[in-house]
């Protein structure tokens, strides 16, 4: 509509400078007055037509009303030698701009059928040429003919420009948009290093080149230590800011022409190739360690970073990616088991360890229902009574070939595989089964602890699967007794939290185990109202030849006086331990001292003998 208007206007400034020019220094006729009137009217109309119907409607009257016009004045002018036949091309021109291609070729075939008919009757004397204009008349002819075909093929010209410079834009948007998916479908989307899939491709490269050239590759597989911790505590953002910053220091830990990108979750892999030698990769993969670790600003948090690096090394460790990258992946397991904050080289003793740690948990995930998972009970005495009053329950696995085999090598796996919270819940019926059997019997009051993984404690059913053990087997909340390390009180996970508030609102005991060896902090002994701190075992041992611990544990035992807490010290294996322990104000002790760790039916043996003790000195002491 807008270039219909414009186009309107142009030939309507035509028709009436053609009326002015021709009124003021021609003698027109009445015929041209007319018909140069009647074209001044067109543009107007047509304008008003497109408005009430449609623009193309109004496009088509404003071209054949001129048409009709302009070839009305020429029929009685000169005829084909009028100069109004410039009029037609420009007519043409602003069609273009105003109908469709098949309504501009009827245009055409009208002008040429137009011409035609003029032609003919000319010939045939049908119509007689009027007496040629003056060369004056002619120029103004002309130069308004050569004014409206400028002005429409500039509005043609500058059309086309706009829609060049749109397809233009169009064109540049399809490559921004093509270059972006290429960067994406190649591009870890959160840190913008390569993903999985490209870093592989990009591995592969250089194992290829390696190959023509007799290099080495080093295959560096990074993850990042206690991650998880941060995203439980502080949340995913704080998380995701971890990881960016993080990858942006392994970027430029390595050289420009090795690969670094992201595995997955907070792991990295690198290729580190063009190597002479398997030496060169030491200090390479130190250089990444010493880079990443240190701190990081993440969310108003200060974060320390490190990372456990495993290594393997083309071609002495593997001919291709995934050899070398499952090679790398037991090697990085290899370093967190030494500490974590390391770097560990493949070697074949770690497949071994590999395939000894696939087969554990293998057969640890059907111990239970072959009932090789069994509980031995450890007597806790009350160091002012010399009466056991809570048996701490422990796991055990004896398998059919191997026969016993340690917590320390087996627990551990079951955390990791999640076997754990399966495990978890038989431990904590077997524990309230056991405990209710000897309150039924001869030892009423007589509490069980038992140990709580940190897996467990984030379960969705920890407390339902305590509740119902409770109710199955009749033993009152007061009588079980949860032990966590201290390092779980300051988890800021709701779930936790939520789980020890209703088991404490339950009448579930909490004590805190190995105290004095993570992030000891008295507010949320408080919060969480723990009743017992369990002084680890490591203060204890010696404490009769070491005064440093002795100062420490008493400093213990009177803070958690002063808390109201109770204190049971761990790892008890002297006389002259226990009576330290005593004198320094010690609840509880447990320890080789006082009893091994023995099946139900021993440790009930056991449980009698140290009655009768207990039941003797008090007699003595009477």
């Amino acid at each position: 509509m807008r270039r219909l208007v414009q186009l309107a206007w142009l030939i309507g400034g035509a028709f009436v400078t053609s009326l002015i020019a021709f009124a003021l220094f021609s003698a027109m006729s009445r015929t041209m007055v007319v018909l140069l009137s009647g074209g001044t009217v067109v543009p107007p109309l047509s304008v008003l037509v497109a408005r009430r119907l449609r623009p193309e409607v109004g496009g088509l009257l404003l071209l054949y009303g001129c048409m009709l016009v302009v070839g009305a004045i020429i029929w009685t002018s000169n005829g084909l030698h009028d100069e109004g036949m410039l009029v037609f091309p420009v007519l043409l021109l602003m069609a273009e701009l105003l109908i469709t291609t098949l309504q501009f070729v009827l245009l055409i075939a009208t002008m040429l059928l137009y011409v035609l008919a003029l032609a003919l009757a000319t010939q045939y004397g049908w119509r007689v040429d009027a007496p040629l204009t003056n060369t004056w008349d002619a120029w103004q002819t002309v130069t308004i003919a050569l004014l409206a075909a400028s002005a429409a093929s500039w509005l043609v010209l500058n059309d086309l420009r706009n829609a060049l410079a749109r397809l233009e834009a169009q064109m540049q948007a399809t490559r921004d948009s093509e270059q972006q998916a290429r960067h994406l479908s190649a591009h870890d989307a959160l840190t913008g290093l390569l993903n999985r899939t490209h870093g592989r491709l990009q591995i592969e490269q250089l194992l290829a080149q390696a190959r023509r050239d007799g290099h080495h590759v080093a295959l560096a597989f990074v993850d990042l230590d206690n991650f998880k911790l941060i995203n439980d505590n502080l949340g995913h953002v704080a998380g995701d800011e971890f990881i960016r910053q993080c990858a942006a220091r392994l970027k430029v830990a390595v050289r420009a022409s090795d690969v670094v990108a992201r595995f997955g979750g907070d792991e990295f892999i690198l290729g580190i190739g063009a190597l002479a030698s398997a030496d060169e990769a030491v200090q390479l993969t130190k250089t990444v360690l010493d880079r990443l670790k240190g701190t990081i600003h993440a969310i108003d948090h200060e974060l320390t970073v490190t990372c456990s690096i495993g290594v393997a090394v083309f071609p002495s460790d593997g001919q291709d990616y995934e050899s070398l990258v499952r090679k790398a992946d037991v090697a990085m397991y290899d370093a967190k088991s030494a500490g974590r904050n390391a770097i560990r080289f493949f070697d074949a003793s770690m497949n071994e360890a590999a395939r000894e740690t696939v087969w554990l948990i293998h057969e640890l995930r059907g111990a239970i229902g072959r009932d090789e998972l069994s509980l031995h009970f450890q007597p806790i005495l009350d160091l002012a009574s010399d009466t056991v009053t809570t048996a701490e329950a422990l796991l055990r696995w004896q398998h059919p070939t191997r026969g016993a085999i340690s917590p320390a090598q087996f627990i551990p796996l079951a955390e990791s595989s999640g076997l754990i919270v399966e495990i978890g819940r038989w431990v904590i019926h077997e524990a309230c089964r056991s405990a209710a059997a000897w309150n039924r019997d001869d030892h009423p009051g007589l509490r069980v602890a038992v140990n709580l993984s940190p897996v467990q404690l984030r379960s969705s059913d920890l407390v339902e699967t305590i509740e119902r053990a409770l109710g199955e087997h009749r033993l009152d909340a007061g009588l079980l007794e949860l032990e966590i390390t201290e390092s779980l009180l300051l988890l800021r996970d709701e779930r936790f939290h939520a789980a020890i508030t209703a088991l404490k609102a339950r009448g579930v005991r909490v004590a805190v185990d190995d105290f004095g060896t993570g992030y000891s902090n008295l507010a949320y002994l408080q919060d969480f109202r723990v009743e017992v701190l369990k002084i680890d075992q490591s203060f204890v041992h010696r404490l009769d030849t070491d005064k440093p611990k002795r100062s420490i544990v008493g400093a213990v035992v009177q803070m958690a006086h002063s808390l109201g807490l109770k204190t049971v010290a761990e790892g008890v294996e002297t006389a002259e331990t226990l009576v330290l322990l005593k004198q320094l104000g010690c609840n509880y002790g447990q320890g080789y001292l006082i009893a091994r760790p023995q099946p139900l039916a021993d440790f009930l043996r056991t449980l009698e003998r140290l009655q009768a003790r207990a039941g003797r000195a008090a007699t003595g002491g009477a």
